[in-house]
Formats: C-alpha cells, sequence, structure tokens
C-alpha cells in the first residue's frame, strides 16, 4: 500500500457520494456572491467557484485534471450552466488561488512552511515508530497553522530529508 494511502493527506474520494457533494462541495450564497465579485463571466464565476470549494475540502489546491467531473458538474448545475464548458487557464487560476489564499487567510511562505515542517518532524519523529504517523503530525500541524499543503511528493521529500539530519544529529 502507497504510504500516501496510510495518511491523512487529503485527496478526492474515488467514488463521491451525494452526501458529500452537498456537504463539501455546494457553495453557501455568500461564496456564489464573493466569485462574482472576483469573476467575469459565467464560466469564470463557475472556476473559481471550483477552486474555493476543491481547496477547502483539500486544503491544497489540485491540479485541475483531478478534479472529478462529478464535482464540476455539481458547481456547474448549482449556477445553472450545464451545458458550459470549462477551460481552466493557468494564468486566471493562479490569481484565483492568491484571492482565496487572501480571503481565507492561508499562509503560503514557503520558507516558514519548510521551518515549521522540519520543527515537527523533529518533535515528533524521535517518539513514533510508523513514518506515516510523522506525516500525519505533519500535516496535523499546517492544517492548524493555516498553511496550504505541498503537494504529497513535495511533503515527502521535505520531511524525509529532515527525517535523516536527525540521526546524524545524535550521533555527533
Amino acid at each position: 500500500m502507497a504510504l500516501i494511502e496510510r495518511t491523512i493527506y487529503p485527496r478526492f474520494n474515488k467514488k463521491i457520494s451525494q452526501y458529500e457533494l452537498l456537504s463539501c462541495y455546494t457553495p453557501f450564497d455568500e461564496e456564489i456572491k464573493f466569485a462574482y465579485t472576483q469573476a467575469r463571466g459565467l464560466e469564470n464565476i463557475c472556476i473559481f467557484l471550483i477552486t474555493l470549494k476543491t481547496f477547502k475540502t483539500l486544503n491544497y489546491f489540485p491540479n485541475y485534471e483531478t478534479i472529478p467531473d462529478k464535482i464540476i458538474n455539481h458547481i456547474k448545475n448549482i449556477l445553472a450552466a450545464d451545458d458550459l464548458i470549462i477551460n481552466f487557464k493557468e494564468r486566471t487560476l493562479k490569481r484565483y488561488r492568491q484571492t482565496i489564499r487572501e480571503q481565507l487567510n492561508i499562509l503560503f511562505n514557503t520558507q516558514t512552511m519548510k521551518d515549521l515542517i522540519f520543527k515537527t518532524v523533529e518533535n515528533f519523529e524521535p517518539l513514533m515508530e510508523n513514518l506515516e504517523d510523522v506525516f500525519n503530525a505533519v500535516i496535523e500541524t499546517l492544517i492548524k497553522n493555516n498553511y496550504e499543503l505541498p503537494d504529497f511528493n513535495t511533503l515527502s521529500r521535505l520531511i524525509n530529508n529532515k527525517r535523516y539530519v536527525i540521526p546524524s544529529k545524535i550521533n555527533i
């Protein structure tokens, strides 16, 4: 089983239930109003809401190609835009991501995030037997401190780099 499967790192469920669509991916009236102030045109409003709702659920911005059609279609349906063809543009997504970070007070400073990851690994690694427990401690700490989660491979690289440094400090 892959490491990501044994951690609490948020991912899209393989099968998204109607309950999950309604509870996690249905935009509130305030979110729709906010989207209308940030985007022009129904396609961009839809993209903004998809970006917002997936971030709120996952705590990171997923690659748009990994967003299940069921979520996209659900948000299109909410906006009465079922026939709309969504074309995600990286420049637009970058602007929306920054707006969402500001609105939700999400921290995205990579150096302070790395420092927090390293400090968490340093504190928890000697206490925990399983690697996935260290990952879970880091993920919980990042979320609790309002940081955007890095992608799993980056997180894995940072945690493993720090884990290998800890024993060498002890041996010196």
